[in-house]
């Protein structure tokens, strides 16, 4: 379980030294029953918290000058590193899974220089490395041509640039009431009646002038056909009408 991580703290540190699983409520249990892997449990774990300022690969991850606490974060790799080198832990037998451990390597902290660019920190677990160099100016890509104000001309602006400088957006505008089509020839000569789009069809004035020339009674009136609402106008006296202004 220990394999993928980075970082450990000092708690669960002092559990891999003694072969224990991490977690309080488990470390309480062994001391409950007197269990002889937590004898030394508290003694390593304040040991540890010593060695912590004459050791910097004991540093806390990320680093900080807070005296260090149980939840305290390291490098598991440094830690390793830590035990071989100083074994501080006595009476106890470090079981063979602790050396097997391969964690990863921390990632060097990034800060930001006076320049305002990112500056990479060397970690204590760390080698000291040499930045890599910046990219030269011929291997960058050319930048495009921007054309010139005279030749490109003046353009409008789409979509958000629009807004932007606060033209109205267009307006979208219903189209214009188209009058129904006329199906049938009109014969004015044949009795009978005809709606208003048969009458404007031979009579070809506005919907409007129409009204308003029954309303000045120049234009004949309709007629109500039945009990609905529906209403025409006799051809005869369309016809009428017809023949008093050709006159």
């Amino acid at each position: 379980m220990w394999q993928g991580r980075p970082t450990v703290s000092y708690f669960s540190a002092i559990c891999l030294i003694h072969n224990i699983t991490p977690g309080r409520k488990y470390v309480a249990k062994l001391r409950e029953l007197d269990d002889p892997r937590y004898k030394h449990f508290v003694g390593h774990l304040t040991t540890l918290k010593k060695w912590q300022l004459q050791d910097d690969r004991l540093r806390s991850v990320p680093p900080s000058d807070a005296k260090p606490t149980d939840r305290t974060e390291v490098s598991l790799r440094s830690f390793i590193d830590f035990v071989r080198d100083q074994m501080p832990f006595g009476g106890v037998t470090i079981p063979a899974e602790f050396w097997r451990l391969n964690p990863p390597s921390l990632p060097a902290p990034t800060t930001i220089g006076n320049s305002g660019q990112p500056v990479q920190l060397k970690h204590p677990s760390q080698p000291d490395q040499l930045p890599s160099p910046a990219p030269s100016i011929a291997a960058m890509p050319a930048a495009s041509p921007s054309p010139s104000p005279v030749s490109a001309g003046p353009q409008a602006p789409a979509g958000p640039v629009a807004a932007e400088v606060g033209e109205k957006p267009s307006v979208k505008r219903r189209p214009p009431k188209q009058q129904p089509q006329v199906n049938r020839v009109i014969n004015l000569d044949q009795p009978g009646f005809l709606r208003l789009a048969e009458v404007l069809e031979v009579f070809p004035v506005s919907r409007t002038a129409w009204y308003d020339g029954i309303h000045e009674e120049t234009y004949p009136a309709s007629v109500k056909l039945g009990k609905g609402r529906t209403v025409g106008w006799p051809t005869a006296a369309i016809k009428k009408l017809i023949d008093d202004l050709v006159k």
